[in-house]
């Protein structure tokens, strides 16, 4: 739109300065997932996930 810039968004929406590492914490470190799908069958997308997960050490919480 002319006339609106990303200052203006931000101060709309009341964020007036970029999101740092803390913003991220959440998508780069998570405690916890869930993995919608995680069946029996091992050639599935959703068991080969969770077994990815567990087999790399998430130190988290995994609910299926």
């Amino acid at each position: 739109m002319p006339g609106i810039n990303n200052q203006d968004v931000s101060q709309a929406l009341g964020t007036t300065r970029r999101p740092g590492r803390a913003a991220l914490e959440h998508v780069l470190a998570p405690r916890s997932v869930a993995v919608i799908g995680a069946g029996r069958n091992p050639l599935g997308t959703g068991h080969r996930v969770l077994r990815n997960l567990i087999g790399g050490g998430f130190p988290g919480r995994s609910a299926r």
